[in-house]
């Protein structure tokens, strides 16, 4: 400890440390353990590894999945936001040193550590666990670990809450004592902001989240302790979104297939959108204001793009490199190139007019 180090190890290629048995590389400038999270470091007897006092976010702990005997991690004084799953796969963990980084929670599948004997948590941002002692607070993580289990989820069933004039959901809207219902109906009601602390009750089960016809001016996509684990498909239309904020090094929302936007006031989209929607396939953006788009907006997983109806003046070529992408539809703007002529034959020419514009710059 005490040096100047930024990573355990600076290579891609995979390196044993086959009798390292204690592990001390704390008070450093270590982002990751592994430069560029590229390369491993094997560490098979590891059981004691301090990585306190470094510059650790969410993504730097790649590394710990070859420490599979770890029992005691001290990660303490970083700047991690979220807890990241895989310490959950830690199963000989007894010991775990999270002071003074900026959680706000602590995710229920710590509840899967059996052997899990301390937990210190002080000086973070956290409303609840902070006050309770280690008992209690792997106690709360086994019951929550418990309930979430048991409780299951209906695909089928709706909860529909639109036209209440809602600003907030009251709690006892969330109170479920049997299945969770897959879809939730939130629109046209008054919601200024996205309604995040209720709906974190269900965000491990809802499928459908519905919000159009609302009032929110902006939408955060990368939203700090929280994530919608199976929610596929998300509606914000007709709104007044200006932005949404994306922060690549969270993603809120893992699994969303379906990207609802229309009718809105956007007037970009974050070259990062791939990163925290890494499973869209659908988006939908027509009637806002967005004039300035990449082709780095958009996932190679995409599969329908509707960006009608804006004031978007070029249409970058490498949008013909999303391989997935079968219905691209871009009327209403205005860019002079392609023609309207080739825009009025449809996705698969403006996909040929655009694979050739690419090839052309790129000689």
């Amino acid at each position: 400890s005490h040096f100047t180090i930024k990573a355990i190890r600076d290579s891609t290629s995979t390196v044993t440390l086959a009798s390292l048995v204690r592990l001390d590389a704390g008070n450093n400038y270590i982002t990751s353990m592994v430069e560029g999270n590229q390369g491993q470091v094997l560490m098979p007897k590891l059981i004691e590894l301090s990585l306190m006092t470094n510059k650790l976010d969410d993504s730097g702990l790649e590394g710990l999945k070859d420490t599979p005997y770890l029992q005691t991690l001290d990660i303490s004084s970083n700047q991690l936001k979220n807890i990241p799953l895989l310490l959950t796969d830690l199963e000989q963990l007894e010991r775990l040193d999270i002071r003074g980084n900026q959680l706000h929670t602590l995710p229920y599948e710590l509840g899967k550590l059996t052997r899990l004997k301390a937990i210190q948590c002080e000086g973070n941002p956290m409303r609840s666990f902070t006050s309770m002692s280690q008992t209690q607070l792997i106690e709360s993580l086994l019951e929550e670990l418990s309930r979430q289990l048991t409780q299951k989820v209906n695909l089928s069933e709706r909860l529909d809450l639109s036209h209440k004039e809602l600003t907030n959901i009251p709690s006892e809207y969330l109170e479920f004592k049997q299945e969770v219902p897959g879809t939730l109906l939130l629109n046209h009601n008054q919601f200024i902001t996205f309604p995040i602390i209720p709906l974190t009750k269900i965000s491990d089960f809802i499928v459908t989240l519905v919000l159009d016809h609302n009032r929110l001016t902006s939408f955060n996509l990368s939203l700090e302790g929280v994530v919608f684990a199976h929610l596929k498909t998300l509606k914000l239309n007709n709104n007044r979104i200006k932005s949404l904020e994306c922060n690549p090094n969270t993603a809120s929302f893992p699994r969303l297939e379906e990207l609802s936007l229309n009718y809105n006031a956007l007037t970009t989209l974050s070259d990062d959108l791939p990163k925290v929607l890494p499973s869209l396939k659908i988006l939908l953006a027509s009637s806002n204001k967005l004039d300035n788009l990449t082709d780095a907006c958009f996932g190679q997983g995409l599969e329908i793009l509707d960006i009608s109806n804006n004031d978007i003046g070029y249409l970058p070529p490498g949008l013909s490199r999303i391989q997935s992408l079968k219905e691209l539809v871009v009327f209403g703007n205005r860019f002079r190139v392609p023609r309207p002529a080739v825009v009025e034959q449809g996705t698969k020419t403006i996909l040929e007019f655009l694979k050739r514009r690419y090839q052309a710059s790129n000689e």
